[in-house]
């Protein structure tokens, strides 16, 4: 198959059809295209290949439908074909844990938080941000000690957030685990409960601007703090 159409001739047309600015078809004039004499038939096609990127819009979520249709118009027929193209797009979730129950004013509280992708995670995360957050008063972070089960961009502890960066979470790799100590403060009352809330935020693209931020749901964890009863003195006075 030949044909006269010459790309660099401006034959391509990008056209907005619902007008919100962002071209969603695109028209190629082929020109004439002869179909050589020369009992072939496996080169009897024209090939058109082009790149394209899904758009944040509200249906673009994990596992939906989207339909790319390809018309060729010709002088003798019409034909159309339609392709449906599944999203794939991460899906985090985070769990929060320790071992503590029991303690004292300025006893260290471990802290372990995992974020792994979920059954229907479908695609890497990238630019992944992990917040551990809420902590109540009578509990803060020891900032000068914080792990993590892998490689991390960057780190913040303070004495009430914990916020870690990743710039790829990759589906099928294992959990990444990420560990900080809490230390019970003066202020702490016996059974007080605590609750901390950790969440993630990231992306299904690594390209950095105008693309959706997902926010995984936020993941809390309630413990009570049964600290342990003040030793008690009493004093005697003996009498000879």
């Amino acid at each position: 198959v030949t044909s006269t159409v010459n790309v660099a001739a401006n034959n391509w047309q990008f056209v907005d059809t619902n007008a919100d600015s962002i071209p969603d078809r695109i028209i190629l004039n082929m020109g004439s295209v002869t179909n050589v004499p020369d009992n072939d038939a496996t080169n009897d096609y024209v090939l058109v290949s082009f790149d394209s990127m899904l758009l944040d819009y509200s249906s673009s979520n994990n596992g939906a439908s989207v339909s790319v249709k390809t018309t060729m118009m010709t002088s003798g027929f019409n034909t159309t074909n339609t392709t449906n193209i599944i999203v794939i797009e991460p899906v985090l979730t985070t769990v929060l844990a320790t071992n503590a129950s029991t303690g004292n004013a300025g006893d260290i509280v471990p802290i372990n938080l995992t974020l792994s992708h979920t059954a229907a995670s479908r695609a890497h995360a990238y630019n992944v941000t992990l917040i551990i957050d809420n902590l109540p008063s009578d509990l803060l972070f020891d900032t000068t000690r914080f792990t993590s089960s892998v490689a991390y961009s960057s780190y913040s502890l303070t004495g009430s957030q914990l916020t870690v960066t990743f710039d790829k979470f990759s589906l099928g790799s294992a959990s990444i685990l990420v560990q900080v100590f809490a230390v019970v403060q003066q202020s702490a009352t016996p059974g007080q409960v605590m609750t901390i809330g950790s969440y993630s935020t990231f992306r299904s693209t690594p390209l950095a601007a105008n693309f959706r931020t997902t926010t995984s749901t936020r993941t809390t964890m309630t413990f009570t703090m049964i600290l342990l009863p003040p030793v008690s003195v009493s004093t005697y006075t003996v009498t000879p």
